[in-house]
Formats: structure tokens, sequence, C-alpha cells
């Protein structure tokens, strides 16, 4: 949908994840206009929901074009979308309350069994870093819903995965299960992301 959005309506992290909106605006808002690209990004992720031979999906393109806030906008629409924003998990990793704040708010509308996923994230380890703690929740949740899940990685880059040597390996380990899909973001500038 097109039109004025309020910020903090859509998420608490908004200029975490968007550091280009002026956290000072005092009308708090940012402007969503459709458009064909738009669109088309829209369907593509809905094909890689609906069908079953397809289960990464890969955008890449110039910095500042509104990859992320289309993949954002996506999110808020589809309660079994999670938009994670590997950036911004990467520049707070140092407060681990703050990044579990993050993820949990972005999960937060999964339609799961509540007190399988509760009994289940007790055993979460506090020792390890943000990303593999990002991991371990989205296999319970995996784990205690029969719906499919998309997640969105967005700012996907070398420099904001490598805290966790192994979180590719263990996104494709995560791809084995069936209703696991997961969308990769980054700018076309990322040397290692490019090709």
């Amino acid at each position: 949908k097109s039109g004025n959005n309020s910020r903090i309506k859509y998420s608490q992290y908004f200029t975490e994840y968007f550091e280009n909106y002026d956290p000072k605006n005092k009308d708090k808002i940012f402007k969503y206009k459709k458009s064909e690209l738009r669109d088309i990004i829209f369907a593509n992720i809905k094909k890689l929901y609906r069908r079953n031979n397809i289960k990464k999906y890969k955008i890449t393109g110039p910095f500042s074009t509104g990859k992320s806030i289309t993949l954002f906008q996506y999110s808020r629409l589809n309660p079994n979308a999670i938009y994670i924003n590997l950036k911004a998990l990467k520049k707070n990793k140092n407060d681990y309350k703050k990044c579990l704040d993050i993820i949990f708010s972005e999960c937060i509308r999964v339609e799961l069994n509540k007190d399988l996923f509760d009994e289940r994230i007790k055993f979460l380890k506090v020792e390890d870093n943000i990303l593999a703690q990002l991991l371990y929740i989205i296999k319970i949740i995996l784990n205690t819903t029969d719906n499919r899940i998309i997640l969105i990685l967005d700012q996907f880059k070398t420099k904001n995965i490598e805290y966790e040597p192994r979180f590719m390996e263990k996104i494709e380990e995560l791809l084995k299960i069936n209703n696991f899909r997961v969308v990769f973001c980054s700018s076309i500038n990322d040397k290692n992301i490019r090709e």
C-alpha cells in the first residue's frame, strides 16, 4: 500500500534498519510508494513461498534504491515473513539484550505453537554470538509451526556475518526443513556479492 506510514507502528527499530531516515524528524513517517519493480519483488517472494522447488531468492542492486524498504514492507504484510537486518545486528552485537529484542520483535508475528516455543526457547545459550542465537530461534520457530517461514536477510554481506563462521552452513542445514525459505538482499556495490 502506498502512503505515509508511522515508523514506530512498523518497528521500534526502524531507524536502526534505515539510517538515512532522520530520527529527529518530528513527523516520524516515511513514504512507501508502490512501483512496478516492487510489485515484481512481491510476486517473486510469493512464488518462493508457494513453490516446493525454490528455497532461496537473492536480490542485489545499487545502494539506496529501495530494496530494503520493499522487503521490510513485505514482512509487515505477511505474518510468516521475518525481516532481519544483519547490519543492525552487527552494529549492536555487544548489546545482547537489544539484539535479542530486535530478533524477537521481528519474529512476534509468526503463527506458531506458543507453548512449545516457550518450552524450547529456555535452552537458548547465552554464551553464543547473536547470529547463532538467531539461527537457534529460527530453528525453534520452524519446529513449532506447519506454516512456511520466509527469513529475509537484509544487508547480507560477508562483513555482517563473519563473526559467525558457520552462518551459511547452518542456513543450508535449515533449508533442508521443508517449510523454510530465505531471501538474501545485498548491495551490488559489495564485491563479494556482485557476481
